[in-house]
């Protein structure tokens, strides 16, 4: 029997999808798939609650196909959740399960038996990733059946966190920038001047890969793939690689994603945003 990766071989290897340039409507994607690779789920959610109006934005990855037929039942009960309820009132920086604010109480409630039960969930794990001060909460959480989560599982979402938090700022800033007027009238000609192997190696930057990554999808050597960009960069006239990703994407870019599974207006009250 193969021994299980020990869990900083795991997030190694979980950290450079993490850290793949991604817009930020792509960013629930990423972060769920880096969940589940390092921790492992029956599946994962990345949740937005806006504090102002109540407003709840979820995405579910893999997304589980009684999911559609139990909109009315999270409308209902979703306002019960005790770990969202913790998550609004304090941002969610500490790890939080749902069985920490009482297993049988879980079981009793609505949220159980008309949603969550049907969905095979018995536990949830979950934690915030944005800054408390930010109108809206944003969190990632996980979810199992039996036998639900470990110290260790709690422990290994605490190290992906600050990871969590510096990959959506990146994806926030990476979008802001692609939002930025483009006044080089010439689009994708300009990238017309380089090589078949230049365009490769410039598209494999746009996806955030590193010399190492992009030698190996393209089966040549990473001092190889050094030399590519320093051209790419001087015939773009371009200072950094990342100024070649984005200028690439802004190139041929392709149109926002649909990125929520669901969105539920005002699931929250004033009585629970502002307790």
């Amino acid at each position: 029997m193969a021994q299980k990766a020990s869990l900083g071989d795991r997030l190694a290897q979980v950290l450079p999808t993490l850290y793949v340039l991604a817009r930020i409507d792509q960013f629930p994607a990423v972060a769920t798939s880096a969940a589940i690779d390092l921790i492992g789920a029956d599946k994962a959610e990345f949740t937005e609650v806006d504090r102002k109006t109540g407003d709840f934005f979820t995405y579910v990855s893999p997304r589980p196909a009684l999911l559609d037929q139990l909109v009315e039942e999270r409308r209902v009960h979703m306002g019960q959740h005790p770990g969202l309820r913790h998550f609004l009132r304090t941002g969610g920086t500490e790890v939080v399960l749902i069985s920490d604010f009482g297993k049988r109480a879980f079981r009793s409630s609505g949220l159980y038996g008309e949603f969550y039960r049907h969905l095979g969930v018995e536990d949830q794990m979950g934690v915030g990733i944005a800054d408390a001060n930010e109108r809206r909460r944003v969190g990632i959480s996980l979810d199992r059946g039996k036998p639900g989560f470990s110290p260790e599982d709690r422990y290994a979402i605490s190290l992906l966190r600050p990871h969590l938090v510096q990959a959506r700022l990146n994806a926030l800033l990476y979008s802001a920038a692609l939002a930025q007027p483009n006044h080089d009238s010439t689009g994708s000609a300009r990238f017309e001047r380089l090589s078949e192997r230049q365009n490769e190696v410039t598209a494999k930057l746009a996806q955030g890969l590193t010399n190492i990554q992009i030698a190996h999808a393209l089966d040549i050597s990473p001092g190889t793939v050094r030399k590519h960009v320093e051209n790419i960069m001087r015939e773009l006239k371009l200072p950094t690689r990342t100024a070649v990703a984005v200028e690439h994407i802004r190139a041929f870019r392709s149109p926002p994603e649909p990125v929520w599974t669901a969105i539920v207006d005002s699931m929250f009250d004033d009585a629970v945003l502002t307790s």
